[in-house]
């Protein structure tokens, strides 16, 4: 866990980073609580409003 916790951590390097991790590992729920996780049925339009969100600020 604290692995997986890291490498999603080295995505994020600055105030100013954003980045999505996509987890296909049910094993990974374990970890909620160091990790703020959700579902989604729609992976693609997530992803794709997250960076549309992200690119605003």
């Amino acid at each position: 866990g604290r692995k997986m916790v890291q490498a999603i951590g080295r995505m994020i390097r600055s105030e100013n980073d954003r980045g999505v991790a996509v987890i296909l590992d049910s094993r990974a729920t374990r970890f909620r609580e160091y990790i703020d996780m959700e579902k989604s049925k729609d992976i693609e339009g997530e992803i794709k409003k997250f960076w549309e969100i992200a690119s605003l600020k």
